[in-house]
């Protein structure tokens, strides 16, 4: 899967800069590159419908930094459990006509 940015139009990559940060900065998708991400949906968690998203291409779960910066740049863990890991969750808002946003499950406020 493919995000593209609803302000600009291009499309979120991983690996901006030296330490993999997100920006819509891609007029295209190069498949298995920068571009793709998976949703991961969480077992167990609470409230439901939340979800981490993971690069395809280096297979890390995005985060959002205390400089609220996104990064994928967080390992899955040993034991495969991420529910734990607040700084990797996300919920998802339906906007309609195939667009949504992205909320910070840690304090709520929406990703820009």
């Amino acid at each position: 899967m493919a995000l593209r940015s609803a302000q600009n139009g291009k499309y979120v990559r991983a690996g901006v800069g030296h330490d993999t940060k997100l920006a819509a900065v891609s007029d295209r998708v190069v498949r298995g590159g920068w571009e793709e991400f998976e949703w991961v949906r969480i077992v167990g968690a609470y409230p439901a419908r939340r979800f981490a998203l993971r690069s395809i291409l280096n297979g890390k779960f995005v985060s959002v930094g205390n400089d609220g910066v996104l990064r994928a740049n967080v390992a899955v863990p040993a034991n495969g459990v991420v529910g734990k890991r607040v700084d990797i969750l996300f919920a998802g808002v339906t906007l309609g006509k195939g667009n949504f946003a992205l909320s910070r499950v840690l304090n709520g406020k929406y990703v820009s």
